[in-house]
């Protein structure tokens, strides 16, 4: 991710860039008071390949000369239709998801935060 710093000391940073995924496995799992316990392998509904944009929104936090936390919330738009399988009135299945992200960060080198 290409990250742009835009203060010194509790920074706020902004980062945005391509990603590309690759689906390993997709199971679906119900169980309930009334309903049997069940675990369906879905995986070749789906392509194996996704494509998309990811932008994110956050803050660093300096507790050391080298040592950071960061609190960021993030935005992946999917432009690849996953679906391997026909979706109602030639519809698609595209990645949508929104994360909420706290790292622990380490600076290597002489750079302070």
């Amino acid at each position: 991710m290409l990250e742009q710093h835009l203060e010194k000391r509790v920074s706020f940073f902004v980062n945005g860039d391509p990603y590309f995924g690759y689906l390993l496995k997709q199971t679906d799992a119900s169980k309930g008071e009334y309903v049997p316990e069940t675990k369906n392998d879905n995986t070749i509904s789906l392509k194996r390949f996704d494509f998309g944009i990811s932008a994110g929104l956050g803050l660093l936090f300096p507790i050391g000369q080298n040592i950071a936390i960061s609190s960021e919330i993030r935005n992946n738009v999917g432009y690849y239709n996953i679906t391997a399988v026909p979706v109602f009135y030639r519809g698609s299945i595209d990645t949508a998801a929104t994360n909420f992200l706290i790292g622990f960060v380490y600076k290597f080198g002489f750079k302070n935060y």
